[in-house]
């Protein structure tokens, strides 16, 4: 007869970080935290197919969908999972040039398939000094800064078919 004596674990817990949000076809990194021992870090698609392995998971937001993340330790077997949502958002600023400003911004946008979109400008106490509509292909926008912005610091955002997709702020001197 034999008998088994196992000692006890501390269990370690699966971390595959915050959701991601990114634009379609954007490249992405899914990141776990570190267990702090060997172990195996493996990655699962919605049906359950194995992805990837490793703890940086190199990939591309095609559509929105939800990542299992598996962490099995090379000592004794212990297993954790954790989950993370890649969301597909519907537009992005991609840049505001110059910044700092003086005298105008550009501001450049693009989207995903949405039907309306806008940008607001706002100071930080969340005033909002002017709506810019946008037509539906990639967009740049001019935007004169004089007179009525005073220096300081701004948030641009993109509103796409009435839900708030992406923020920047500039700053004016």
């Amino acid at each position: 007869m034999y008998e088994v004596y196992k000692s006890g674990r501390i269990p370690f817990y699966a971390n595959a970080g915050a959701d991601i949000y990114a634009f379609r076809n954007d490249p992405i990194i899914l990141n776990a935290l570190n267990i702090g021992e060997p172990a195996a870090y493996n990655w699962y698609d919605p049906v359950g197919n194995l992805v990837f392995s490793g703890m940086n998971f190199p990939t591309f937001a095609h559509e929105e969908q939800e990542y299992k993340l598996e962490i099995i330790a090379e000592s004794d077997g212990y297993k954790d999972y954790d989950e993370v949502w890649v969301k597909i958002v519907p537009g992005k600023i991609e840049s505001i040039h110059p910044n700092p400003a003086t005298n105008y911004v550009e501001v450049t946008c693009v989207y995903n398939n949405v039907s309306s979109a806008f940008i607001t400008i706002s100071d930080q106490s969340g005033r909002i000094y002017a709506n810019y509509p946008l037509t539906m292909s990639p967009q740049s926008v001019n935007i004169s800064l004089s007179p009525i912005y005073l220096p300081g610091t701004y948030t641009v955002t993109l509103i796409c078919d009435g839900q708030i997709a992406d923020s920047k702020t500039f700053v004016k001197q």
